[in-house]
């Protein structure tokens, strides 16, 4: 189903979960793994203060410069040791799970790099928490829907400290019916077999009918993957039903559409985003339409 996953590692703690998380992948479906580490060029450039007082009274172009040359040798400094150790911490896991994995780094804008990059793999993997965000901060940074817009790609995201080695537990769909849902389907069956797990799909409905419609759509389509299927009904606020319940079953993925038009889907990038992705304790595997 797919071949190669990507890690984009930032030296944070979920980046690091995320990192584990693609190598275990990438040995339980035999997938190619790259690691991208991104050099954010707006680091080496800034604003003169003449320049800045200009563009706040709409005088002057946004034109940013070249940092003073110690200035520049600074950074370039501490940007090389970020990317030393997050190669360092490539190649450790690659080694601890024997396999041969491709380690990059580029410098340019973050958010377009990230889209060259996840429109060569076939799954991304990113943590949930920007670098840089306080301690203890679970906000998922504003990369994620950029990166899902522009990129047909799946896209799994890591909250620090969640693993995904033991076999069995659930996986849990979210599923409402929508384009993005259905491509969620097959994933969730995929991996379900990964990991020899079951499925338990959800719907937030409150038309009965329309709920019993979801039910049969999502069972009839996963019954052949051959794993134990279970089917919980829902109504009410649909991420604090996804959360109360993932955080019950202990979920090993909740996977999901990101866009959509129905129930479920049309809270993701909503104004109910932030909620879902800080408070999930497990992986979310995002698809879009």
């Amino acid at each position: 189903m797919l071949a190669s996953v990507i890690s984009l590692i930032d030296g944070s703690g979920p980046s690091e979960s995320a990192l584990d998380a693609a190598a275990r992948l990438a040995v339980r479906a035999s997938l190619s793994l790259h690691g991208l580490f991104i050099e954010d060029e707006r680091q080496f450039t800034y604003f003169p203060p003449v320049t800045a007082m200009g563009v706040g009274l709409g005088t002057a172009p946004t034109v940013a410069v070249p940092l003073p040359a110690d200035e520049y040798a600074r950074v370039e400094r501490e940007v090389r040791g970020l990317r030393e150790r997050a190669e360092e911490s490539f190649q450790r896991r690659c080694a601890a799970h024997d396999i041969h994995g491709r380690f990059q780094s580029t410098r340019g804008d973050v958010i377009d790099e990230m889209i060259v990059a996840a429109r060569r793999n076939g799954l991304v993997v990113m943590g949930c928490r920007r670098r840089g965000a306080p301690e203890g901060a679970t906000n998922p940074g504003s990369k994620i829907e950029p990166l899902l817009r522009a990129t047909p790609r799946p896209l799994l995201l890591t909250p620090e400290g969640t693993w995904m080695d033991e076999a069995g537990g659930t996986v849990m769909l979210a599923y409402d019916g929508s384009t993005a849902a259905l491509r969620a389907l097959p994933l969730a069956g995929w991996m379900a077999q990964l990991f020899g797990s079951s499925v338990e799909v959800v719907v937030v409905e409150d038309d009965k009918e329309r709920l019993q419609l979801l039910h049969e759509e999502a069972f009839a389509y996963l019954e052949p993957y051959g794993m134990e299927i279970t089917q919980t009904s829902q109504s009410g606020r649909a991420w604090k039903r996804l959360v109360h319940l993932a955080e019950q079953r202990q979920t090993r993925c909740m996977v999901m559409g990101a866009f959509g038009h129905y129930r479920i889907s049309e809270w993701i990038f909503g104004s109910t985003t932030t909620n879902v992705l800080e408070h999930l304790p497990c992986p979310v595997l995002l698809t879009r339409p």
